[in-house]
Order: structure tokens, then C-alpha cells, then sequence
């Protein structure tokens, strides 16, 4: 992988993670009782970490949950991930002589789409979840 697609594949990845992060706070709101967007505007605040935790208990609450056991874990990734790109990803390989040559920056370019690959999914499954979530308590 040459520089620019890493670049679009951090822009892309981030992208993807504030979304979902951004979706699931509306989950969480469409799902609670009263204004769903007064609670959103409560809850906007809040870390990701949190929000995860919320949803989940709510989501689980029925026995009947809208997201699974693997979007959750993946969802806790996101966390630490999102870490990692914001502080460490280019530190591992940039300084590097011929950065583009070395282990370091495979093993970050491979980490890296791999994430995307499960990221961009997960992108997808929030968004449905979300709008079947709005609509069943009729939100929208």
C-alpha cells in the first residue's frame, strides 16, 4: 500500500468510526422513553466508552437485543483503535528511514485495512439498526 491509500484509509477508517459513535448515541436515544432528541442532545456528550455501555444494557434489557455480541466487541475496538490512529499509527513508521520499506509499515498498513474491512461493516449494521430502531418507536 503506498502513502495516499494509507492516508484515505485513516480519512476513511476515522470517518467510520464518528459515525457509528454518532449512530449509536441515536440508538440509545430513540430506544429511551421521552424526547429522543432532547436525551440525543444529553447524551452528546458523552464517551464512547459510556455510550456502549448504556446501549447495551438497554439493548439487552428485553432479551431481544438489536445489535450482537460481536458489534459490541467491535464497538470496544473502536476505542482503542481510534487511539491508536490519532496518537501512535504514523510514530511507529514515519521516522524510519525508507519508512515505506520497513516491517513497521506493513504490519501498520495491514492492521490498518483489516480494521477498515470490519469497521465498515459494522459502519453499515449501526446505520440499519439505527433507522429500525427510530421507526420502531416511531420516531420517524
Amino acid at each position: 500500500m503506498n502513502i495516499d491509500d494509507f492516508h484515505s484509509y485513516i480519512g476513511k477508517t476515522i470517518m467510520h468510526c464518528q459515525t457509528v459513535e454518532n449512530d449509536i448515541k441515536w440508538i440509545y436515544s430513540g430506544m429511551r422513553e421521552g424526547n429522543y432528541v432532547e436525551t440525543y442532545n444529553s447524551i452528546s456528550l458523552w464517551t464512547l466508552g459510556k455510550t456502549i455501555k448504556q446501549l447495551r444494557l438497554l439493548d439487552e434489557s428485553d432479551g431481544n437485543p438489536y445489535l450482537s455480541n460481536e458489534d459490541y466487541q467491535l464497538l470496544e475496538e473502536i476505542k482503542s483503535f481510534r487511539n491508536h490512529l490519532t496518537h501512535q499509527i504514523y510514530r511507529n513508521f514515519l521516522y524510519k528511514e525508507n519508512f515505506s520499506l520497513t516491517e513497521e509499515y506493513k504490519n501498520e498498513c495491514s492492521r490498518l485495512k483489516s480494521f477498515y474491512e470490519r469497521i465498515k461493516k459494522l459502519y453499515r449494521e449501526v446505520e440499519k439498526v439505527r433507522l429500525e430502531v427510530l421507526k420502531h418507536y416511531k420516531r420517524i
